[in-house]
């Protein structure tokens, strides 16, 4: 089928930050589609798109800000971490270390999300001042010594966008759908802006985003008005098609099978092999977790409503069938999972499609999140971190936010129950 075929790295499961193996995993996925060549094919691994750029305030009437020279937090730590993006989960290592002392989070929630969730909320704690912008009650939030209120996504006059993730040449102007409903929320940018003059940097705040629109949209001969009327806009650019011989950013243009880049962070020239660093014994699970259809990573409230809808519970946790079978546990029945990072109830729901030695639960905060009722009592559920230690991948400083084992202990075996 080649060069119409493409091994697809996904998003979460094993590749990216959830195993000690999972960076070697995603690189070895990339050779192999090398190898297929099927790199800038249709049917294949395309090339990356070809962003429209829009256009920029005008500096005689604006002033613009310096652009920072130091490297973003994580790539002084790990030489493979991108210096102008940084990594943001390294930045519990330089709190710890007393390099950063104070935090501001925007629309993120490093106090569930980063890690083991105890663990991240007592790195917070070690702050001078921690403010968070959100539009929910977030663990952050509710750690935070601030909290700055945004306005939802409705409510929010978001200005000119593009089309992400392919080569469109159009624009669009995402209007707000309702007014305001909150007297204590703000939109995003006005809280930037009020930030920035308390912080003294004011005067690169001192413009409209209908100054800032009509700048973005200006090269292309766009009307404004005309443009929040329609609601999009076609800028004529020629973008060119994500087939063809691929711009290989590289020392010579060409991707190397075998690295020295690679060599010198510890990696080895070519992947190779690197065991999980916790491997679950007899008896024992790893518990595993991911986004299912009706969820949002960002928000349980929308997820919890998408579960409802989907007749489905939330906060129960998966488990393959014949397992569960052996076991003795049947569909619905609740458990207890086990670590030596606690214990979480949870409710089991079994099916076929899950491999044997893997709990899933989902991917959104519960269980210990919530902390206990007025009786004392947890709610059921578990989060996807409560039984991952906390720890930092030596060579890429990655989460490994799977590396953990669990065992599924019946309930009404345990002769303390009174349930």
């Amino acid at each position: 089928a080649a060069p119409a075929a493409v091994v697809d790295a996904g998003f979460h499961g094993g590749i990216g930050i959830a195993y000690a193996n999972s960076t070697q995993t995603a690189r070895a996925i990339c050779l192999v589609d090398v190898l297929l060549g099927c790199i800038g094919h249709a049917g294949g691994a395309l090339n990356p798109p070809t962003p429209l750029v829009l256009g920029n305030l005008d500096p005689a009437r604006f002033a613009t800000p310096p652009v920072p020279r130091g490297p973003k937090l994580g790539s002084e730590r790990y030489p493979l971490v991108d210096p102008v993006r940084g990594l943001c989960t390294t930045i519990g290592q330089s709190i710890l270390a007393g390099d950063l002392r104070g935090l501001i989070v925007y629309a993120s929630n490093p106090g569930a999300g980063y890690g083991n969730a105890q663990a991240w909320l007592s790195i917070l704690q070690r702050l001078d001042l921690l403010v968070t912008i959100d539009i929910r009650w977030s663990e952050t939030a509710r750690a935070s010594d601030f909290v700055l209120p945004d306005v939802t996504y409705l409510e929010a006059d978001r200005g000119v966008g593009t089309v992400a993730g392919v080569n469109d040449a159009r624009v669009f102007y995402r209007n707000a759908v309702l007014p305001i409903l909150h007297d204590d929320t703000r939109p995003g940018r006005e809280i930037f802006a009020g930030l920035a003059q308390a912080c003294g940097v004011g005067e690169y705040f001192q413009f409209t985003s209908d100054d800032l629109a009509a700048a973005q949209v200006a090269p292309f001969g766009i009307n404004l008005d005309e443009l929040k009327e329609r609601g999009w806009a076609d800028t004529g650019v020629a973008l060119p098609p994500r087939t063809g011989e691929p711009a290989i950013p590289l020392d010579g243009g060409k991707i190397a099978l075998a690295s020295d880049v690679w060599e010198r962070a510890g990696l080895g020239r070519v992947p190779n092999w690197i065991a999980p660093m916790v491997e679950p014994g007899p008896g024992m699970f790893r518990l595993i977790s991911g986004n299912r259809p009706f969820e949002s990573h960002t928000s349980r409230r929308l997820a919890a409503q998408g579960a409802a809808e989907a007749g489905l519970d939330l906060d129960a946790v998966q488990m393959n069938a014949d397992v569960a079978a052996h076991m003795g546990i049947v569909d619905g029945e609740i458990v207890e999972l086990v670590s030596d990072m606690g214990r979480d109830r949870v409710r089991v729901e079994t099916t076929p499609y899950l491999h044997p030695a893997c709990i899933f639960t989902s991917a959104a905060p519960g269980g210990r999140s919530f902390g206990a009722d007025a009786g004392g009592a947890q709610a059921l559920g578990v989060g996807p971190l409560d039984h991952t230690p906390l720890r930092w991948d030596p060579l890429t400083g990655a989460a490994l936010t799977q590396e953990n084992a669990v065992r599924v202990e019946k309930i009404a075996a345990r002769e303390d129950n009174s349930d």
